[in-house]
Protein backbone atom coordinates (compact mmCIF):
# COMPACT_ATOMS: atom_id res chain seq x y z
CA UNK A 1 0.00 0.00 0.00
CA UNK A 2 2.80 2.52 0.84
CA UNK A 3 4.48 1.66 -2.50
CA UNK A 4 1.10 2.18 -4.38
CA UNK A 5 0.51 5.64 -2.32
CA UNK A 6 4.48 6.68 -3.40
CA UNK A 7 3.74 5.93 -6.95
CA UNK A 8 1.11 8.17 -6.74
CA UNK A 9 2.62 10.84 -5.22
CA UNK A 10 5.24 10.98 -7.73
CA UNK A 11 2.95 11.08 -10.27
CA UNK A 12 0.27 13.56 -9.09
CA UNK A 13 2.95 16.00 -7.72
CA UNK A 14 0.86 15.74 -4.35
CA UNK A 15 0.62 13.48 -1.23
CA UNK A 16 -2.99 13.14 0.18
CA UNK A 17 -4.30 12.27 4.04
CA UNK A 18 -7.44 11.12 4.61
CA UNK A 19 -8.28 11.76 8.20
CA UNK A 20 -5.34 9.78 8.98
CA UNK A 21 -3.56 12.36 11.45
CA UNK A 22 -6.85 13.33 13.10
CA UNK A 23 -10.44 12.65 12.65
CA UNK A 24 -12.33 15.19 10.47
CA UNK A 25 -9.60 16.29 9.01
CA UNK A 26 -7.54 16.20 5.42
CA UNK A 27 -4.35 17.48 3.88
CA UNK A 28 -2.68 17.43 0.38
CA UNK A 29 0.81 18.42 0.30
CA UNK A 30 3.06 19.66 -2.39
CA UNK A 31 7.40 20.00 -2.31
CA UNK A 32 8.96 23.25 -3.02
CA UNK A 33 11.81 22.52 -5.02
CA UNK A 34 15.10 24.70 -5.74
CA UNK A 35 17.64 23.45 -7.66
CA UNK A 36 15.54 19.79 -8.05
CA UNK A 37 15.70 19.06 -4.89
CA UNK A 38 13.04 19.16 -1.86
CA UNK A 39 13.44 22.00 0.54
CA UNK A 40 10.09 22.21 2.27
CA UNK A 41 6.61 21.08 1.91
CA UNK A 42 3.93 23.41 1.33
CA UNK A 43 0.46 21.27 3.15
CA UNK A 44 -3.27 22.66 3.29
CA UNK A 45 -5.61 21.37 5.58
CA UNK A 46 -9.26 21.02 5.66
CA UNK A 47 -12.27 19.66 7.05
CA UNK A 48 -12.61 16.24 5.70
CA UNK A 49 -16.17 16.90 4.04
CA UNK A 50 -14.91 19.32 2.19
CA UNK A 51 -12.31 17.89 1.26
CA UNK A 52 -12.36 18.07 -2.81
CA UNK A 53 -8.26 16.79 -3.99
CA UNK A 54 -9.10 17.71 -8.10
CA UNK A 55 -10.10 21.27 -6.76
CA UNK A 56 -7.28 21.90 -4.44
CA UNK A 57 -3.96 19.60 -6.04
CA UNK A 58 -3.21 22.36 -8.69
CA UNK A 59 -3.41 25.34 -6.28
CA UNK A 60 -1.01 23.75 -4.03
CA UNK A 61 1.07 22.76 -6.67
CA UNK A 62 1.06 26.44 -8.15
CA UNK A 63 1.64 27.94 -5.16
CA UNK A 64 4.82 25.16 -3.95
CA UNK A 65 6.33 26.26 -7.43
CA UNK A 66 6.04 30.24 -6.68
CA UNK A 67 7.28 29.94 -3.34
CA UNK A 68 10.18 27.97 -4.77
CA UNK A 69 10.99 30.90 -6.84
CA UNK A 70 11.42 33.01 -4.00
CA UNK A 71 13.66 31.05 -1.72
CA UNK A 72 17.44 31.26 -2.09
CA UNK A 73 18.49 28.69 -4.59
CA UNK A 74 21.61 27.98 -1.53
CA UNK A 75 20.97 26.52 1.84
CA UNK A 76 21.80 29.28 4.64
CA UNK A 77 21.71 29.14 8.23
CA UNK A 78 18.43 27.98 9.69
CA UNK A 79 16.52 30.57 11.66
CA UNK A 80 17.93 33.82 9.78
CA UNK A 81 16.11 36.04 7.14
CA UNK A 82 17.31 35.62 3.80
CA UNK A 83 18.66 38.55 2.19
CA UNK A 84 16.99 38.61 -0.66
CA UNK A 85 13.96 37.92 0.77
CA UNK A 86 13.55 38.27 4.72
CA UNK A 87 12.03 35.04 4.77
CA UNK A 88 13.05 32.88 8.12
CA UNK A 89 13.49 29.08 6.90
CA UNK A 90 13.08 27.45 9.86
CA UNK A 91 14.41 23.74 10.79
CA UNK A 92 11.79 20.98 12.24
CA UNK A 93 12.63 18.06 13.76
CA UNK A 94 10.13 15.36 13.15
CA UNK A 95 8.68 13.37 15.84
CA UNK A 96 7.62 10.26 16.63
CA UNK A 97 4.01 10.61 18.55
Amino acid sequence: MLARQLDDTRRNGVALEREESALGGSCLAAPVLVTGRPVATLSVSVPADRFVPGLLAAAVRTAALALARVLPGRPGPPNEPDTETGFVIKTVESQNV
